[in-house]
């Protein structure tokens, strides 16, 4: 993850996008987004995390509400012999 300090106004472009800090009032930061119109664009609380691997006792798949969550379990599971883990963005509700 990489975090940055900006002050309002101030911009971060990522790739052909830009991002800018819009202003700050108290806990709250509004962000501006311009990506070109085919890049899709979602909340975080939108998804679910889904963990797959792969082991000679079975092949788990566990949904968990955040990527922190998904990332420790799946750090467990490397820890543990499981191989082929994958950690991937799950809509609620089903869609991916």
């Amino acid at each position: 993850m990489l975090v940055l300090t900006r002050k309002a106004l101030e911009q971060v472009i990522i790739g052909n996008s830009v991002v800018t800090l819009l202003s700050i009032n108290g806990g709250h930061v509004r962000l501006g987004f311009e990506f070109p119109e085919d890049v899709p664009i979602h909340r975080a609380e939108d998804y679910e995390w889904r963990v797959t691997a792969k082991h000679n006792t079975g092949n788990p798949s566990v949904i968990f509400q955040s990527k922190p969550q998904a990332d420790r379990y799946a750090d467990s599971l490397s820890d543990n012999g499981f191989t082929d883990i994958e950690v991937t963005p799950v809509r609620k509700g089903g869609e991916k």
